[in-house]
């Protein structure tokens, strides 16, 4: 994988053929299947940011990809966060676009088994999360890509409530940290 910065908001990714098929991409970009895209996405974005200082952070970026000839393929990634709102909302709006943004969660479950099953729900794969027990609740702080607004923590809303943000008190006070990093991962396991 080699990565070109293109300016502070482009960054062009050259694939292999290897990799290409590695990341289970297919040649013809409208077949790709857009849960594939994003699990391969992450892990690009992730060594972007290790070896080719490019971070997203929380920006949402636009995604092309475009076959070369020797079967590999080039994405370029192109922050947002320069245009306006409306320029965003047009850019997004075009057909053929795939976008990709960096979204933190936080949900709230009554139970250990409402976590348990909730774990067991997601797809966690390439999810940053931290698991958090309070004595009257657990929580899940999670860090995904989302794949045109798509996000994979769907299933935690039938189990769980999704809160604006981690209460202090889970942290510091009567709460202490069960897992960390990948505790949706984990958990799942289970």
């Amino acid at each position: 994988m080699k990565f070109l910065r293109i300016g502070v908001t482009k960054l062009k990714v050259v694939l292999t053929k290897e990799e290409r098929e590695r990341f289970l991409l297919d040649r013809d970009v409208a077949e790709c299947d857009k849960s594939r895209v994003k699990c391969a996405l992450s892990e690009i974005l992730t060594e972007a940011k290790a070896k080719g200082d490019f971070d997203i952070g929380q920006d949402k970026v636009l995604v092309q990809l475009y076959p070369d000839e020797g079967g590999g393929c080039e994405i370029f990634i192109t922050k947002l966060a320069n245009l306006s709102e409306k320029e965003q909302r047009d850019v997004l709006r075009a057909d053929n676009i795939t976008s990709c943004e960096r979204v933190s969660s936080v949900f709230k479950f009554a139970s250990f088994k409402d976590l348990l099953r909730a774990a067991r729900a997601v797809r966690s794969d390439g999810i940053e999360s931290d698991i958090y027990y309070s004595g009257d609740a657990y929580y899940i702080k999670a860090v995904e890509n989302t794949l045109d607004g798509v996000s994979a923590l769907l299933p935690l809303y039938e189990f769980g409530e999704r809160i604006s943000e981690l209460p202090t008190y889970a942290i510091y006070e009567q709460g202490r940290v069960i897992m960390k990093g990948d505790g949706l991962k984990k958990l799942s396991a289970l």
